[in-house]
């Protein structure tokens, strides 16, 4: 079974941002609203990476218990700013605050993470420039391994906004024929042994076992769990190894990519703005 490692991906975008964005120096805006510790060291570590190519970042860190329209009016304001090309909402919200009222507030123009509704949409389109960064991830992973795509039985496990419903429509878009399933999905071990590209995000670590893959089958993990003093997959990766023919890798595979597609994105729609195309 071929690993399909997050790291060459990760290194050519990083390249690529040295080679065409070496100039120009970002600046964005992380708006956060929690105290939960692990998401701030996350956060500690994007902002140290950020720093490192040459990204200023600006942390808004406001209250968890904030009213919705206070969180949004800086939103706002950042969207107006004309010294700020980006923001990130660090996730997760506080229960009060409606995702979908954040999304929307989210000037598209500055949306780095792809999840305003505008940035969604245009991947019906086949637009996919400012699509959702994990989503943009599990694909390049896909086409960097050269992995046949065009008229194969793709299956996505999950179907939040942010992964499951974009990566489904991307993979269609590339001719695969895709299906969707969720937690209300009937016998789902069928349709997963349907799957030449079994792509999955549902947050439930080793969910997927040998008996719910196709021979020969691509596997995507897009899943982060803690498990002990270990991070792991929503696939159980040693149980399918007889089975599958690929697999990324938890940690060390999408994950890894996410980042540095989240990197370049800040690059990139700065470039953009400067070129007056954005």
């Amino acid at each position: 079974m071929e690993l399909l490692k997050g790291k060459p991906v990760a290194q050519r975008l990083y390249q690529e941002i040295k080679e065409k964005f070496s100039h120009l120096k970002p600046h964005v805006a992380i708006v956060v609203a929690t105290k939960d510790e692990s998401s701030l060291t996350y956060l500690r570590s994007k902002v140290r990476r950020m720093n490192k190519y040459g990204i200023e970042v600006e942390v808004l860190q406001l209250d968890e218990n904030i009213p919705q329209e206070q969180f949004l009016n800086h939103i706002r304001r950042l969207n107006d700013e004309e010294s700020i090309d980006g923001i990130f909402v660090e996730m997760p919200l506080p229960p009060q605050i409606d995702p979908y009222a954040v999304a929307s507030t989210i000037c598209p123009k500055k949306d780095i993470e792809g999840i305003s509704p505008w940035n969604l949409g245009k991947i019906y389109y086949g637009r996919e420039e400012i699509a959702p960064s994990t989503a943009s991830a599990v694909i390049q992973i896909l086409e960097h391994y050269k992995v046949e795509i065009k008229g194969k039985r793709a299956v996505v496990m999950g179907r939040s906004v942010v992964v499951g419903k974009p990566v489904a429509m991307m993979l269609t878009n590339r001719h695969a024929t895709t299906t969707v399933i969720h937690s209300r999905t009937p016998n789902p071990e069928e349709i997963t042994r349907q799957a030449d590209i079994l792509v999955v995000a549902i947050g439930r670590a080793k969910h997927v076992k040998r008996h719910m893959v196709k021979e020969g089958a691509v596997i995507v993990d897009v899943g982060i769990n803690v498990v002990g003093d270990s991070i792991v997959g929503d696939v159980d990766c040693e149980d399918v190894r007889d089975v599958a023919s690929a697999i990324t890798p938890v940690p060390g595979g999408v994950g890894t990519v996410t980042t540095a597609i989240t990197l370049y994105r800040a690059f990139y729609m700065k470039w953009l703005r400067e070129k007056g195309e954005l």
